[in-house]
């Protein structure tokens, strides 16, 4: 009679499983919005992410920021060829600050809720110089290449890099590691909960440098460093041969973080 009851009861959780659409084949469906915004008297956009990767370069036009967004979702077969509204792109641009924000739909066409859909905002960003950025994620990873802008992340799961990028930086991140090589700043803050920090500096960039980590090591090859305080995991110095206030705070509770320095003096 136990083993009825319970074969009974295995068989009833997954008559509903089924019913909320947990264990029926699903599909990849996708779409892609491209916004072009005029960022004449703008002073910021902020980008407030679920899960997708984004992507920060710097825009061709002084005046113009470019969005494209590639969104993907997981549904089921009967509703691959319906109207894309399982995600949406809010952007309000009514104050000085551009406000761009992921909405997904809580609900399925169903009208049960999606428990276990896999959806994603991939977003690509072209930045006028002008333009601060403030990207907030919860999964993914961030890029940001040839750009001056002054920019704060703040990501949950996923990892960070930067190319050629001299503007002023603080990234927080919770899960996830920063790789950059970096030729010029105005500043650099970055902490980590989990995860490495792996920098390429120019022996000219003219800053100090603080770097800590909690569970893990600090190594340095080819810099050109002075005023120097270090054990394995702390890092006091100067790089350059100008004093400088332009700071660079790096910090992790477990991880390891590495500096590389090029450009020889």
């Amino acid at each position: 009679m136990k083993t009825l009851s319970y074969l009974f009861a295995i068989a009833i959780a997954l008559i509903l499983l089924g019913g909320c659409g947990l264990i029926s084949k699903k599909y990849t469906k996708s779409a892609s919005n491209e916004f072009d915004l005029n960022s004449v008297g703008k002073t910021k956009i902020r980008l407030e992410n679920i899960t997708g990767d984004i992507t920060i370069s710097k825009s061709s036009d002084s005046n113009s920021l470019k969005i494209k967004a590639y969104m993907e979702t997981k549904v089921k077969k009967k509703f691959l060829d319906t109207p894309f509204d399982e995600i949406k792109i809010n952007i309000d641009t009514n104050t000085n600050e551009i406000v761009v924000k992921t909405v997904f739909n809580d609900k399925g066409r169903d009208g049960l809720f999606k428990f276990g859909n896999s959806e994603k905002v991939d977003y690509n960003i072209y930045l006028p110089e002008n333009l601060k950025v403030d990207i907030n994620n919860i999964n993914g990873d961030i890029f940001a290449g040839n750009i001056g802008n002054n920019v704060v992340i703040e990501n949950i799961n996923g990892n960070a890099d930067f190319k050629s990028f001299h503007g002023k930086l603080e990234c927080d991140l919770t899960n996830g590691s920063v790789t950059g090589e970096i030729d010029s700043t105005k500043g650099m803050n970055i902490n980590l909960v989990n995860g490495n920090i792996t920098l390429k500096l120019s022996n000219y960039l003219n800053a100090s440098i603080q770097a800590e980590t909690l569970n893990g090591r600090i190594t340095d090859e080819n810099l050109e460093l002075s005023d120097i305080i270090k054990d394995k995991k702390k890092l006091k110095a100067k790089i350059g041969t100008v004093d400088s206030e332009i700071e660079i705070k790096l910090e992790t509770v477990n991880g390891k973080i590495k500096l590389f320095g090029f450009k020889a003096i």
